[in-house]
């Protein structure tokens, strides 16, 4: 088993990876701390191309694998997943966007195996927001803008510079480096893992 959770002193040697789920414009992330090097890539799947939202589905679940597969075999591990969570505010597609989320944690399970990272990170979308830019409700261009001032990540897909911003969130979690407000902003997010074992009486 490879040693994913292996950081210290604010570093590790393992990337981050952010994912920013959409049917239309998926977003995939791996961020390299302290080098801050990143690669990113987009996915599409159209409900026109396949015959049904099984077959839809289980492309996306196969082309997730094949991303974080081929992450693990470049860097020879991930120290850790982020995504973005649900909008709960949003009134259309809820079930289809319920079932993209659960296909992405499916798909990061099964690579994961046994590792830690088969527990992503969940970030609430007003999270990631506040994380970047200081507010909890800025916009698309605002995110797309401040990331690129902020952390010299130049993206005109605000897709991409969601997921970006998600791989960031998990290194600070981890490591906890990152300036005042993004330390502010990932204080109340859950730690991945499995919830701690009661002890018998």
């Amino acid at each position: 088993m490879l040693p994913d959770n292996n950081a210290t002193a604010g570093t590790t040697a393992f990337p981050y990876v952010g994912i920013d789920q959409s049917y239309s414009g998926f977003g995939f992330a791996v961020y390299c701390h302290p080098s801050e090097t990143y690669q990113t890539k987009t996915g599409k799947w159209e409900a026109k191309k396949f015959l049904s939202q099984s077959d839809r589905l289980d492309k996306i679940f196969r082309d997730v694998q094949m991303m974080l597969s081929g992450v693990h075999c470049s860097f020879g591990g991930i120290a850790s997943v982020a995504m973005e969570g649900y909008s709960h505010g949003s009134k259309f597609q809820r079930e289809a966007l319920g079932e993209l989320g659960a296909v992405v944690k499916l798909a990061i399970a099964e690579i994961a195996g046994v590792r830690p990272w088969r527990h992503p990170v969940i970030v609430p979308p007003p999270t990631l927001k506040k994380y970047v830019t200081g507010k909890g409700t800025a916009t698309k261009q605002e995110m797309i803008d401040t990331v690129a001032r902020r952390y010299g990540a130049i993206f005109y897909n605000d897709n991409l510079a969601d997921a970006y911003a998600l791989a960031r969130v998990a290194c600070t979690l981890q490591t906890g480096r990152g300036n005042e407000h993004e330390l502010a902003a990932v204080k109340n997010l859950k730690q991945p893992g499995p919830a701690p074992q009661k002890q018998a009486a």
